[in-house]
């Protein structure tokens, strides 16, 4: 009779238990499997900045959706000496979303340098994007003599 009732204790138990771990483990299940929302996909895209025909660097460029959207994402990429950028979205140079963007010029945040004023310009990055081999072109021609009186073309890829 003792083993008997033992035996039921520990199936009573066992089961009380069990749903517990089930109760507990299945918030982390559903959601270990949901890695969260998808990221709009990104493209590669390597670029080079010039005024008047010598690299700019020193600030940084800054690539703003021209329309507000979810699959549209603002990117960003720092100047090298040589004008050259590498824009990043959600990781460093992972490029950027395809879409239509503002491109503008900050101040980079390490160097605290002034960019020169520019005109804000409208671009198109493709799915192929802007490779090493096909750059992105940017050069902002300033005026000279006036201050802050600046332009900016965007080039095609070469």
């Amino acid at each position: 009779m003792i083993d008997l009732e033992l035996g039921f204790m520990r199936s009573r138990y066992s089961v009380r238990i069990a749903y517990a771990l089930a109760a507990f483990a299945t918030p982390y299940l559903i959601t270990g499997c949901n890695s969260g929302p998808t990221r709009p996909e990104t493209v590669t895209v390597n670029g080079k900045a010039t005024l008047d025909g010598e690299p700019l660097s020193g600030v940084t460029v800054v690539f703003q959706p021209a329309q507000p959207s979810e699959t549209v994402i603002s990117s960003s990429g720092s100047l090298q000496g040589d004008g050259t950028f590498q824009l990043t979205t959600f990781e460093q140079f992972d490029g950027a979303t395809p879409g239509e963007f503002t491109v503008m010029l900050q101040p980079d945040a390490t160097l605290m340098k002034s960019p020169p004023a520019v005109k804000p310009q409208t671009v198109t990055i493709s799915k192929e994007g802007y490779t090493a081999s096909s750059p992105l072109v940017i050069n902002f021609e300033g005026q000279k003599g006036k201050k802050g009186a600046s332009s900016a073309m965007i080039g095609p890829r070469p």
